[in-house]
């Protein structure tokens, strides 16, 4: 799979590699979006890349003072088989759900973070760790039916078949059941947060050797007595409507709609219907 990036001169490529694998792509990297955690490098413009650290070196230094536009071929395993998966023995069908085939492979460097809950004795994804196994192939609120063929229906059945076909094989077949409709997604974002809980906020104690540095710091604020952040309000003249700046800020009339964030891993967006007009209400 070739791609095409351009980078900034004297600007950083952003990517973390682990010999020829990229394990996490930085927020502010030219390749996010692009590059995916997991990719296999396999040449940089042509030039095949080293799984010896040293020998690309003078590849990536060349790039990130020149800068420009070039070409990064990578090898992407697929995530999604498209074959029609099979329910495993004593697992009916549920009306206004989608059942696929996903694939987690074992990738060294990468931990496999996965946060699942148990929710009426099913297996639900809760969270995933960016940059991780689980969030190259699995979806917030998808519910992991079986693991290679076989039915799990515990955190500790699931995990261990997990481990033993990583080891074995370097990949492991999952069947997962998501929601089809915006009522279901719904009911399992509530169901899922209620299994999660609030976040845990602790309370910590500062330790005694900070209380001085604290008192020195409120004793030299006092004595210096820094001036306000506020600006004092103006009155109003005649020349201060000439001479005032134009506003760096506006508001549109017109409500501006985007789509939401294609690395969000989750399968429980709900999408908004359009705004309903006048005319939507007249018989045809």
């Amino acid at each position: 799979m070739a791609l095409d990036v351009f980078l900034i001169p004297k600007y950083d490529l952003g990517l973390i590699i682990k010999k020829d694998t990229v394990v996490s792509v930085k927020w502010d990297s030219p390749c996010l979006g692009i590059v995916q955690s997991g990719d296999i490098l396999y040449a940089i413009n042509k030039e095949i890349f080293s799984e010896e650290p040293a020998k690309n070196k003078g590849t990536l230094a060349k790039l990130n003072q020149s800068g420009g536009k070039f070409t990064i071929s990578v090898v992407r395993f697929k995530r999604r088989p498209t074959i029609k998966p099979l329910l495993p023995k004593g697992y009916a069908p549920i009306e206004g759900f989608v059942y696929e085939w996903t694939v987690l492979y074992l990738m060294r460097g990468m931990a496999l973070g996965l946060d699942v809950r148990v929710i009426d004795k099913k297996i639900y994804v809760a969270n995933l760790l960016p940059d991780s196994i689980a969030a190259m192939s699995l979806l917030i609120g998808e519910c992991i039916v079986d693991v290679d063929g076989e039915l799990v229906t515990t955190i500790p059945q699931m995990t261990n078949s997990m481990v033993k076909s990583l080891e074995k094989n370097g990949q492991v077949r999952l069947l997962v059941e998501s929601p089809g409709n915006d009522m279901l997604r719904n009911m399992l974002r509530a169901k899922i947060a209620a299994a999660v809980g609030p976040t845990e906020q602790k309370d910590l104690p500062l330790p005694p050797e900070t209380r001085p540095w604290c008192e020195r710091g409120l004793s030299a604020l006092k004595e210096k007595d820094p001036k306000p952040v506020y600006r004092e309000a103006k009155g109003k003249s005649s020349k201060s409507s000439k001479l005032s700046k134009q506003r760096n800020t506006h508001f549109n009339e017109k409500t501006v709609e985007h789509g939401y964030y294609e690395d969000l891993q989750t399968s429980l967006i709900v999408k908004v219907p359009p705004p309903r007009t006048s005319t939507d209400n007249q018989p045809a």
